[in-house]
């Protein structure tokens, strides 16, 4: 469950990180037939989900609620304001956000998590949540165009301090789920082009997700007898971090020949 991340806005079907970790749970030794179903719809907020699964997704009976939420809930922690690229108005506000100051947001998130994991109690389901990654400037070593994204939105640097205090709030806050994993940081070893755009990835981007997702869904599957045990030989993607060498800054190459060096 999420917003367009979810949904996978910017690649084919199959390359969405629910269809990914579909494909990492086929190649498992389950008891049982797992059926990951895709229930992102494209800019939802935590809000506007956390309804969903209370008013329809529950009827489903479903087993686990996999939640990767974060980026669309950045703006909820802004009062209204209106620009040429924007119009956060108070309708919107209440559309997405609920009624409450922008500033108790992340805690808002929080309770709804944990309502949402208590009412799993209840019925029967678990609940992992995840606190998705976003282009910012900490972790990975970004590219040009990742760099480019972060500057072409004009409160993007409210919403890199708003994710943070989000972050924070949540792995605190939010109780009674079977998991609250932040995700922030997957992508930290990987000096690849990664984003899209803020939040947007790219088919490896969505696998790394989906890795690092079933990470977390094992210990459920093995707690349910569904998997026998933990493997210990799943399949990693291979993390690339740029090797620096010697610092040349101040080296004088002039009248030196450096044909294969």
């Amino acid at each position: 469950i999420g917003g367009s991340t979810t949904y996978g806005n910017g690649v084919e079907e199959e390359f969405a990180w629910p269809s990914q970790l579909q494909k990492k749970l086929d190649e498992l030794n389950l008891e049982k037939d797992v059926e990951v179903i895709n229930a992102g719809i494209g800019a939802a907020s935590a809000f506007q989900n956390y309804k969903q699964i209370k008013n329809k997704l529950t009827s489903f009976e479903p087993d686990l609620f996999i939640m990767f939420e974060g980026a669309n809930d950045q703006e909820c922690m802004l009062h209204e304001y209106s620009n040429k690229y924007t119009n956060w108005s108070k309708e919107k506000i209440l559309a997405l956000c609920g009624e409450h100051p922008p500033e108790e947001h992340a805690l808002i998130m929080a309770k709804r998590y944990s309502e949402i994991c208590n009412l799993g109690k209840k019925i029967g389901f678990d609940v992992i949540v995840t606190i998705q990654p976003t282009n910012e400037f900490e972790g990975k070593i970004l590219t040009t165009q990742e760099l480019e994204q972060i500057f072409a939105h004009p409160v993007r640097g409210i919403h890199i301090d708003n994710h943070k205090i989000l972050t924070k709030t949540i792995l605190e806050k939010t109780n009674s789920c079977s998991a609250v994993v932040n995700l922030t940081r997957i992508f930290d070893d990987y000096d690849l082009p990664l984003y899209a755009d803020r939040v947007h990835t790219g088919n490896l981007g969505y696998e790394i997700i989906a890795e690092n997702i079933l990470d977390n869904v094992v210990p459920i599957l093995v707690e349910k007898n569904i998997l026998n045990e933990k493997p210990n030989n799943l399949e990693k993607i291979p993390k690339n971090k740029f090797q620096f060498g010697q610092d040349l800054k101040y080296s004088d190459f002039s009248g030196k020949d450096l044909e294969g060096k």
